[in-house]
């Protein structure tokens, strides 16, 4: 939805968390701080608008609040944010999940934030 999204407006830049999640290998993961994903694309989101993007849609899983006031904790002042959820069917979502290549699985998450 994200790329849909900054395709419709001009100057958008998007941001998919997955790709960006691949940016640190596994193995630097564990000494980077929890919630490393989030600061890096609230950090590449600032830089964005900072060089004059019109809109920087992010698309990635918040499964709490914490991790949603880390990414806007990381933005600037008056960046404005909007949250979108996205529901699908839990078999599709299951499904989908299990089908997934060269990403660690989600667990118990898959059925917590649906």
């Amino acid at each position: 939805m994200s790329r849909v999204l900054a395709r419709r407006h001009p100057g958008a830049i998007n941001i998919a968390g997955d790709a960006l999640r691949h940016f640190a290998p596994e193995n630097v993961r564990h000494s980077l701080r929890p919630g490393s994903t989030y600061r890096a694309s609230a950090a590449l989101a600032t830089a964005y608008l900072t060089m004059g993007a019109s809109k920087v849609p992010f698309e990635y899983v918040f499964d709490d609040a914490e991790k949603l006031d880390l990414f806007c904790s990381g933005l600037p002042d008056k960046a404005p944010v909007s949250v979108f959820t996205l529901w699908a069917p839990i078999d599709r979502v299951i499904d989908r999940e299990a089908n997934r290549i060269e990403r660690e699985r989600l667990g118990d998450m898959v059925l917590r934030t649906c």
